[in-house]
């Protein structure tokens, strides 16, 4: 109502006006309704410096204003439904404002504004107890010492920083850190054995046992292994027909060849689900008339390898031999295909592509989590990170 009332105010004066945000802009229909019943808002790309009457928009949940002059947050004060704010690309240097009020949001996009003193932001991030995803990178509070292990902290209900999957291990760093270097606990040492410590016959017998129940657990662990290795290839000589898996002499003698390759054995295995795409049989074969759209799927990366084919699609039939006259050379088995590929001329994919995918991967996970399908978004936040891996090479 205030920055509503300074509008008008302006207006009065003649005074020059700063570009207004005002959602009722966007409305097909611009009545009270249409804006109660709105859940959504873009007023991205407007080089708006100010927001007015976001208090008719009660159930607003997710609102883009990114691409704007926006220095704070504020008009939102009554918007507390919101869920996604994306305010990237603005020249907020605070977080004060109307921010404090909205408590419930899972995604929080600032990348790139001008957000200085990493404590105070954080003093106002803590109490976002369903917050999933944040960025506040290309922001100068990044680059302050431990940023990202003190965000980790404040916010521990975050599962993606900065456009990366905060992980495990990141969490157990930053509690380590905090715990030392914030409030100075030093971790546990070992006991140092005294030196005129005389073992029992008791003791001995004991330590005696707990080493052959060590030992016995360590096995365990090598007979359970080894079982699941064998049924690994177990299935894998079902899946071809064979009585072994098959072992390429052709690895065995370029170990050091492949090592050098710019495709690595693990990223080719992300490439196996396009081939069963054309497997049609079900046999392991890839038919002449099924290469060209594998090579398709391979230039788009649709394997999320960060890497593409660059010879063209005569050059792809002939590395892998596959000829449409000789019935010999019709088809690939994908053994010999996970080798061929060896021959391609392989490099990164466009980046411009590639992090538009990223982005798309990131949005696409998010409404998953929002609409209840959260079991479904790792598989999406994976390959984008994939890709992110593949680009900083």
């Amino acid at each position: 109502m205030q920055s509503t009332f300074s509008h008008l105010v302006k207006r009065s004066l003649n005074l020059k006006q700063s570009t207004v945000g005002d959602p009722l802009e966007v409305l097909p229909v611009k009545n009270s309704k249409n804006a109660k019943n709105c859940i959504e808002v873009h007023l991205a790309d407007r080089e708006l410096q100010e927001l007015i009457n976001f208090d008719k928009f009660p159930n607003l949940e997710c609102l883009w204003l990114n691409n704007n002059k926006l220095e704070k947050i504020e008009g939102l004060d009554t918007n507390f439904r919101l869920r996604e704010l994306y305010l990237q690309n603005n020249k907020l240097n605070t977080l004060q404002g109307s921010l404090i009020n909205l408590v419930h949001l899972r995604t929080l996009d600032m990348r790139n504004n001008e957000i200085r003193d990493l404590d105070k932001a954080l003093e106002t991030l803590k109490d976002f107890k369903q917050l999933y995803q944040l960025d506040m990178s290309e922001n100068p509070v990044a680059e302050e010492p431990n940023y990202r292990l003190r965000v980790i902290i404040a916010v521990p209900s975050l599962h993606v920083l900065d456009s990366h999957v905060v992980t495990t291990e990141e969490k157990t760093k930053a509690k380590l850190w905090y715990n030392t270097e914030v409030k100075g606990i030093e971790p546990p040492k070992k006991a140092k054995k005294a030196g005129a410590w005389q073992t029992s016959q008791s003791e001995k017998i004991l330590d005696k046992e707990a080493k052959n129940i060590k030992e016995k657990i360590i096995q365990q662990g090598i007979d359970k292994e080894n079982a699941e290795k064998n049924e690994i290839i177990d299935r894998f000589s079902k899946w071809h027909g064979l009585s072994k898996a098959p072992i390429s002499q052709y690895l065995v003698d370029n170990k050091a060849k492949l090592a050098a390759l710019p495709i690595t054995e693990w990223e080719k295995n992300y490439l196996l689900p396009l081939f069963k795409a054309y497997d049609k049989e079900k046999k392991g074969n890839l038919k002449y008339a099924d290469a060209q759209n594998l090579y398709k799927d391979l230039v788009d990366d649709k394997g999320c390898i960060g890497m593409i084919p660059h010879v063209s699609l005569e050059e792809f039939y002939e590395k892998l031999k596959l000829s449409n006259t000789n019935p010999k050379e019709n088809a690939i088995h994908w053994n010999d295909f996970r080798i061929r590929i060896n021959d391609l001329k392989w490099g990164k994919a466009d980046e411009q592509k590639t992090q538009d995918r990223i982005n798309n991967y990131y949005k696409e996970a998010n409404k998953l989590i929002l609409s209840g399908k959260s079991a479904q978004a790792p598989e999406l936040l994976n390959k984008a990170s994939r890709l992110e891996n593949a680009m900083s090479k």
